[in-house]
């Protein structure tokens, strides 16, 4: 059985995935403290280190593959002042590869955002390639993967409709004040948003304008980023309009979005401010398009 090291473990995800393929996971290490809670819950007798900065190569359990999904909020593009490998966070990648250097694994398995490919003019992949190849790593190549865009084809809808719960709570909703402020800084940027997004944006709109004027509240307050209708206002506008408004995912969508079990992000004990249960958002495996909603 294949021994896998994981860095950057983040929630686990490689861990899982590798798990699932027969391995076993042998080590671990990630900063992030309520990653550690999550990784500690699941991996209870896997070394968890913390710091990469200060981990010893001889501190490593022996392992044919180590896995890393390096940090990337310094390639990524949703950052406007991206440093590229010479921030401080994606520049980790270099300090992960100096304890490859002095261990040489015989398997890396490495994952970043598609920004990697833009970074620094382009030369952060060519780094990443350079620092690879300089230490014997280099070869099998890499391949790119997009997320789902918004574009509502059959195949997204089909995959999208065993991810999303049925029954909508409603601090997921986006705010007036959320889809305004999207829509204005995206204008001002001069970027176009996908039409589906924006429909979305604004048929969220039209649900707190249609909430605020049955309540006789003022547009100026509903708006207010701390505008908080009473559940029963926001039945009562979606039981006589249909809408299609735009929310974020639960937690337990995103669990399934990603391919983890349910709950998977619940960790034990109390000194942790945790999901709801699944069973608060989760309804039956109705995927209609309506919006029952849940005050959980």
């Amino acid at each position: 059985m294949m021994r896998v090291a994981s860095f950057f473990a983040g929630i686990g995800g490689f861990d899982l995935g590798f798990e699932r393929a027969g391995m076993n996971v042998v080590f671990q290490c990630e900063i992030d403290p309520f990653c550690r809670q999550i990784l500690q819950r699941h991996w209870p007798n896997v070394p968890l280190h913390d710091d990469i900065t200060d981990l010893a190569p001889t501190a490593i359990p022996a392992a044919d593959l180590w896995c890393a999904g390096w940090p990337c909020q310094d390639l990524s593009t949703a950052n406007t002042d991206r440093q590229g490998l010479a921030g401080s966070r994606s520049g980790l990648f270099y300090v992960f590869m100096e304890l490859v250097a002095a261990v040489q694994p015989q398997w890396l398995v490495l994952e970043n955002v598609p920004g990697l490919l833009s970074a620094e003019r382009g030369t952060a992949l060519e780094a990443v390639i350079d620092t690879l190849e300089a230490i014997g790593y280099w070869g099998a190549g890499f391949r790119v993967t997009l997320a789902i865009r918004a574009y509502p084809t059959t195949a997204i809808a089909s995959s999208l409709s065993q991810v999303l719960d049925r029954r909508v709570p409603t601090n997921s909703l986006l705010t007036a004040a959320n889809c305004l402020g999207i829509l204005r800084r995206e204008n001002r940027a001069g970027r176009k948003l996908d039409r589906p997004f924006v429909n979305a944006l604004s048929e969220t709109l039209r649900l707190w304008y249609n909430v605020a004027a049955a309540s006789g509240t003022p547009w100026q307050k509903a708006s207010a980023p701390r505008y908080a209708p009473k559940l029963e206002s926001i039945k009562a506008a979606i039981q006589t309009d249909p809408y299609s408004v735009a929310r974020n995912l639960t937690w337990n969508e995103w669990e399934k979005l990603m391919g983890f079990p349910p709950g998977w992000t619940v960790a034990e004990g109390d000194s942790l401010v945790t999901p709801s249960s699944p069973e608060s958002l989760n309804g039956s495996d109705d995927t209609s398009s309506k919006l029952p909603m849940s005050d959980d």
